[in-house]
C-alpha cells in the first residue's frame, strides 16, 4: 500500500519505503508519526529529510543565482509575433 504523499525529490519519496524489497507486499511507507520522530518535515515542495536552510544559506544562494534573463533570454524580452496567433 502506497501513502500517495508529495516528496521534494524522488530520492526522498524511495527514502521513506521501509523494509525488504521481497517478498512482495513487505515495504510500507511511513508514518506521520515515523517520519516526524526521524526529523522528516513537509516544506513548500513536500515532505523531505533534510534540514531547513538557514538565512545565511538562503542569502548565498540568493546571491549566486543567476538573473532569469541569463539563463533563457527570451523570458526577459518579447519575441516577435506568431502570425498564426489572431491580434
Amino acid at each position: 500500500m502506497e501513502c500517495h504523499r508529495s516528496f521534494s525529490s524522488d530520492y526522498a519519496g524511495d527514502r521513506h519505503r521501509v523494509g525488504p524489497h521481497h517478498p512482495r507486499g513487505m515495504r510500507r511507507c511511513l508514518t506521520i508519526g515515523e517520519m516526524l520522530a526521524t526529523g522528516w518535515r513537509e516544506s513548500q515542495y513536500g515532505w523531505t529529510d533534510k534540514p531547513p536552510l538557514t538565512d545565511e544559506e538562503k542569502a548565498r544562494l540568493r546571491a549566486t543565482r543567476p538573473p532569469v534573463e541569463a539563463i533563457n533570454p527570451s523570458l526577459g524580452t518579447p519575441g516577435p509575433p506568431d502570425p498564426k496567433q489572431p491580434l
